[in-house]
């Protein structure tokens, strides 16, 4: 499954819910809630529950389900504080639901609401749903999130468009959606969650390095381009070389908290839960596995996950964590890169015998090269003059794409045969 949970918290009462594909009766997904008190189940669903909201004060989930409590309500459905009613005509599932400037978004793979039209994202508008935008021929919608970034709204997802080398991200203006700084790079990339940090917009989600994108699985747009989250986090052997992906985003006490599959953040242990600070990664000390959501709840941390044993105690997908710091092992600082100086038009190039790049300003410029799979193959700094650099410090030990990562967060591929 795309999500085994996530959390809701509503802060006017206190109250945590939870929902995914967590069952009490086989077949029948539960949506239920902790108001201090304890748990209680507050519906059954024929299918996953992907995704809740509180709009107006009343509680709509949104997912892949056909029943509820055994009535036939489909995909999408709100709770009046007695019984669960439909919310829209939608003829697939929704994945996210989101609050923008007052009005609610839904995001799925939907593509007809209420009988129109939809690239799998529409609108509430009085007691109906409406398309939002065009993204020209799309075969299967599939969209996870929607922010709204200097004024424009953004969208992610997992879908190609006919005609298009772009994908995954795009950006709404006049009334037509586009690439976001080009895309995302790589066949099965796809971009899951967003948000807002220190003024940038955090993207995580499965994309790769090795396909030319700027970071491995989250990376972070300040209006201009992609760049990474220093080194970022990494698989079980410390390197780019598998697929994790990062579900979960939150921000508190000006920490991003990060949630995924992955084993290593800035180089040190931080099995599926990480913090950013803008400078250092710290890991939380747990190797908690796969982390699907987190939420502070109480002003503790809860997280969502798929490992049922943590630190000696048996659980069934959520737990919380007392630590007080929420950093146990921290990596060195990295500072921040700075305004990219490097033209669009810089370019590897092979001449003389060597690999070079051109159309680099003159001085030093530090770089990572990458191979396909994501192993480092040379580190360090390349000296440029007359626009050209000193050769880079490498052979091609296979044919193929190679992707060249200068840490001002621009990104180069070249085929190297």
């Amino acid at each position: 499954m795309v999500d085994w949970g996530n959390f809701l918290l509503d802060t006017n009462s206190n109250t945590l819910y939870v929902s995914g594909i967590n069952q009490v009766f086989p077949g029948e997904t539960g949506v239920f809630l902790n108001d201090g008190s304890g748990w209680d189940t507050l519906g059954y669903f024929g299918n996953v529950v992907f995704t809740m909201i509180l709009y107006h004060d009343t509680l709509i989930v949104g997912g892949g389900f056909e029943s509820v409590n055994g009535d036939a309500i489909a995909n999408l459905a709100y709770f009046n504080g007695t019984t669960w009613n439909s919310y829209g005509a939608f003829d697939q599932g929704v994945r996210k639901l989101r609050v923008i400037d007052g009005e609610l978004y839904a995001l799925g793979v939907f593509s007809l609401v209420d009988g129109q039209p939809a690239d799998g994202i529409a609108k509430r508008v009085g007691d109906h749903w409406v398309p939002v935008g065009d993204f020209g021929d799309v075969s299967e919608p599939d969209l996870f999130d929607v922010i709204k970034y200097q004024g424009d709204l953004i969208a992610c997802g997992n879908m190609s468009i006919t005609g298009e080398t772009y994908r995954d991200v795009y950006i709404y203006q006049d009334g037509e959606w586009g690439p976001l700084g080009g895309g995302l790079f790589g066949t099965v990339s796809g971009g899951w969650v967003m948000t807002i940090y220190h003024d940038e917009l955090i993207l995580g989600g499965n994309f790769f390095i090795s396909a030319g994108n700027a970071g491995q699985c989250i990376m972070r747009w300040n209006g201009a381009i992609w760049q990474p989250l220093g080194v970022g986090t990494t698989d079980n052997s410390d390197s780019y070389s598998s697929s994790y992906n990062i579900h979960a985003l939150c921000v508190r006490d000006d920490k991003l908290f990060v949630g995924g599959g992955f084993s290593y953040a800035g180089h040190v242990p931080a099995q599926g839960i990480a913090t950013w600070d803008g400078v250092q990664w710290c890991g939380l000390g747990s190797q908690l596995g796969l982390v699907h959501d987190i939420v502070f709840y109480n002003d503790t941390l809860y997280a969502m996950v798929s490992n049922n044993w943590i630190d000696g105690e048996h659980n069934n997908g959520c737990v919380r964590y007392l630590g007080a710091t929420y950093a146990d092992t921290c990596s060195l600082p990295t500072s921040v890169a700075p305004t990219p100086t490097i033209p669009h038009a810089a370019s590897v190039v092979y001449s003389d015998g060597a690999w070079q790049v051109q159309g680099l300003p003159d001085g030093p410029a530090d770089f990572t090269l990458l191979d396909a799979t994501g192993r480092v193959l040379a580190a360090g700094t390349l000296r440029s003059s007359g626009a050209r650099s000193q050769a880079l410090p490498f052979k091609a030990s296979a044919p193929g794409v190679h992707v060249l990562l200068l840490h001002d967060g621009t990104v180069l591929r070249f085929v190297a045969e």
